[in-house]
């Protein structure tokens, strides 16, 4: 009589505790990894209900062994064996559903011991990984949320606050425990709410200095951690009680701008601004006090607080672009006044703008330590500026009036830098989408040098704008592809972000700019650069937005270009090239 066939995935999970019982600790973590997809596998075994699964024989004693395997491992004396038991229970209550998250309180239990051992930071990250999935499983279960996740949460968050401000702390095992924060502050707004104040001073020491006076350079982190920081910064206002959220978020905002005014008091120290008079006295104090310190510590100083502002302004724009829990007021002449601030500040422009003006008593060092922090603090304002044109388009479209000499200032004094010029491109690009159809004809020819600059970036040329050669007027689809080729191995070298930004740009403005306020030079050079690179997108653009010469007359159409670059685009081609049925007479 042939055996009884087993349960569905019995097998695979019957070999996985053989494996685990007959493998030295020491090689565990290979076995364990070799085995994710299996446990996987056996998703509908693991899911079998409790009452079920004790009436079903076999089956139910290997689930049972294999828990029991789990939980001696989580228990282990070695690094290898709590590392194993990490993986796999992350494995298991991912596959087992419900009824492996019932089971799972215990192991809940062992991590967190594990957790305060003396572990490698990698390790105490998979930890912090396993426990933040069982908890986001269980929201889907109140029951469950109330008999594992609520318990262990607060001493998770403890533990974890203890690990990274210990010295021996890594920076990746930072960034895990920040990203576990903001995945549980959510739906845990009542249990964070005692640890807020906890949270807050670990970021503050791991993000910057509060100390104008400080000299001494801050930690220096790795921009996705520093930006992991700001998101969990601006999530910890959900846990303010009833309808105080509004207010924290408001009053953060507010204290944050008075901040970076107030770092910016010791960068520009040395440099004669006109302030208002509250702003002023501020300033005249910070300068009455580093008067009285040696021009090292001056210098010093500057770096330490440029790094600093651009550290609150990343915390700006995070909190402008983290989701509310509900209505908030967005007070946006705070914010523009650092903006308007920082990109006033420029070194080299031309005679109608504005120039850095240093009193006489600075040193040169001094003054070489603010012009070399200009282009950090100019290039994070930007990003702040796109942060409200994407999150507010419509209703700041009235300010880009203002903002647009900014942008040919700091573009014009420091496009050499491609950081710089990527953010002019990107906030250029913003503004045109939101505004770029009210700009008047003076406003538009201030973005010459931009659109020019990322014509020439498109084909090239970094160092200065592609001048037309109007040498036919018959030239053929055919013969400027061929210049495009050619032009393919200068753009290699181009970073790929720059090419996009300024590709997003070209095509912004093709769509936003009225065609008439656009001078005939600019509209030709970007025509040719949209076929050069075959942008279709931009091509199309300009075939729906021409441009009326003086006479009256349009300007020759793009379509046979617009045709041979919609070769793979079965809906521009039906309607450039339709092809009509054959009509059979008789």
């Amino acid at each position: 009589m042939a055996p009884a066939r087993d349960a569905p995935g019995v097998a695979n999970l019957r070999f996985i505790s053989f494996r685990l019982s007959s493998t030295k600790a020491v090689h565990l973590p290979h076995v364990v990894a070799s085995q994710i997809q299996t446990i996987r596998d056996c998703g509908e075994l693991l899911s079998i209900p409790r009452a079920n699964s004790q009436s079903a024989g076999e089956a139910g004693l290997v689930v049972h062994r294999f828990y029991t395997q789990i939980a001696a491992l989580n228990q282990g004396r070695t690094v290898e064996e709590r590392w194993s038991a990490a993986v796999l229970i992350k494995a298991t209550v991912e596959a087992g559903g419900y009824e492996s998250l019932s089971k799972s309180k215990h192991w809940v239990s062992g991590l967190l011991s594990n957790l305060r051992k003396p572990d490698p930071p990698s390790t105490r990250a998979l930890y912090i990984t396993t426990l933040t999935r069982i908890f986001v499983l269980t929201w889907p279960y109140p029951s469950l949320v109330r008999e594992i996740t609520t318990p262990s949460l607060s001493p998770f968050i403890k533990t974890c606050l203890g690990n990274i401000t210990a010295p021996t702390r890594d920076e990746s095992e930072l960034r895990i425990v920040l990203e576990s924060l903001i995945c549980l502050v959510s739906h845990h707004h009542t249990t964070f709410r005692t640890h807020v104040r906890d949270i807050g001073n670990v970021l503050r020491n791991e993000t910057g200095s509060t100390d104008v006076q400080a000299s001494i350079p801050g930690k220096v982190l790795h921009p996705s951690t520093r930006d992991t920081a700001a998101r969990l910064s601006a999530a910890l206002h959900q846990c303010e009680p009833k309808q105080g959220y509004a207010t924290s978020w408001e009053n953060e905002i507010s204290s944050l701008v008075e901040d970076s005014h107030r770092f910016l008091n010791a960068v520009l120290s040395g440099v004669e601004e006109d302030l208002d008079s509250a702003l002023s006295a501020a300033k005249a104090e910070v300068v009455k006090y580093f008067h009285t310190q040696p021009s090292d510590r001056r210098v010093a100083a500057i770096q330490t607080n440029a790094q600093t502002v651009v550290y609150t302004l990343e915390k700006v724009l995070h909190h402008i672009l983290s989701d509310s829990t509900g209505p908030i007021t967005f007070k946006m002449h705070l914010v523009n006044s650092v903006i308007q601030r920082i990109c006033t500040m420029v070194n080299s422009v031309p005679a109608d703008g504005p120039a850095v003006r240093f009193a006489v008593d600075v040193t040169r060092d001094e003054r070489d330590a603010c012009v070399a922090v200009l282009p950090e603090l100019h290039t994070a304002a930007l990003q702040l500026l796109q942060g409200i044109l994407a999150r507010f388009p419509n209703s700041n479209a009235y300010l880009a009036q203002s903002w647009i000499p900014l942008l040919r200032w700091v573009f014009q004094a420091e496009h050499p830098q491609l950081d710089v010029r990527l953010a002019c491109y990107r906030t250029a690009q913003k503004i045109l989408i939101a505004a770029g159809s009210t700009l008047s004809r003076e406003v538009t020819e201030q973005l010459y040098p931009i659109i020019k600059a990322a014509c020439a970036d498109l084909v090239g040329s970094v160092d200065s704008a592609i001048r037309i050669s109007h040498a036919g007027t018959n030239a053929s689809a055919d013969g400027l592809l061929k210049q495009a080729s050619k032009s393919d191995q200068r753009r290699v070298l181009l970073p790929a972000g720059l090419r996009v930004a300024s590709s997003e740009l070209l095509l912004a403005a093709q769509t936003h700019l009225s065609a008439d306020n656009i001078s005939a030079d600019v509209r030709t050079e970007m025509d040719r650069t949209a076929i050069l690179i075959q942008q279709k997108d931009a091509i199309l653009a300009s075939v729906l937005n021409p441009r009326v010469k003086q006479d009256g007359s349009r300007e020759s159409s793009l379509l046979p270009f617009l045709a041979h670059a919609a070769k793979s685009d079965a809906s521009l081609k039906a309607i450039l090239q339709p092809r009509v049925p054959v009509l059979h007479s008789g």
